[in-house]
């Protein structure tokens, strides 16, 4: 396995497996993010409402907003939080952010099936694909990509797949999809069609994804199922 691919694996106090400095939300558009924007609400504007994500070393914060921006916060001053940059020229709602092993990048997923990929705390878009390649990731939760191109059943449509996650070890990944199925990959999922176990847990579509800290669970949940 490319060892650029595979994101490492996070120390205990990462705040993926930190519920009190974790703020995660699937995306699938405004109008099922309303609850996640009224938890957001006392720290931030109403104009954020989409996914969020911490960097490895702890110090930003990077949120989605229903502008089509991600905006990255500074969290070291404390409570307060201090935007240093925003990236732009995003062409529809943010579906996934993930920070690289460094914190020096953010790749996005977004609502028109694009992945980007931003310089922080520029805010610049890296275009240049072998760069992109040589980046390792801290957690990779995107959809999109040359990496995770077997989790795309045959004839599906693009929202078909919603959510995934790579296990903190990077050898397996997790997808969630519409018809209510949790599917178990092998990572890197470059070929099509790969070869899956696929678990039937939710009656609608399944909203979000993750390993537990330890790589021994898979945690899901579903758009209607309470």
């Amino acid at each position: 396995m490319d060892e650029k691919t595979r994101p490492q694996r996070q120390p205990p106090g990462h705040p993926v497996g930190d519920p009190s400095r974790s703020i995660q939300g699937s995306v699938e558009g405004p109008k099922r993010h309303k609850e996640t924007k009224e938890c957001l609400s006392p720290w931030f504007p109403a104009s954020v409402g989409f996914g969020c994500s911490f960097s490895p070393d702890h110090r930003l914060l990077a949120v989605g907003s229903v502008e089509n921006t991600v905006d990255v916060y500074d969290m070291s001053g404390g409570p307060s939080l201090n935007r240093l940059v925003y990236c732009s020229n995003i062409p529809a709602f943010i579906l996934q952010l993930d920070f690289s092993a460094d914190s020096g990048y953010i790749q996005v997923s977004t609502g028109a099936y694009k992945r980007l990929v931003f310089e922080v705390p520029s805010g610049k878009v890296l275009s240049d694909q072998t760069s992109i390649d040589r980046i390792t990731w801290a957690t990779w939760t995107s959809i999109l990509g040359d990496e995770v191109l077997g989790i795309w059943p045959r004839n599906a449509d693009k929202a078909d797949v919603i959510c995934a996650c790579v296990s903190h070890a990077g050898l397996n990944m997790v997808s969630g999809d519409d018809f209510g199925l949790v599917k178990l990959f092998d990572f890197p999922c470059s070929e099509k069609f790969a070869k899956h176990k696929r678990y039937l847990g939710h009656s609608p579509h399944v909203t979000n994804i993750r390993f537990s800290h330890d790589d021994k669970y898979v945690i899901s949940t579903g758009g209607d199922d309470c």
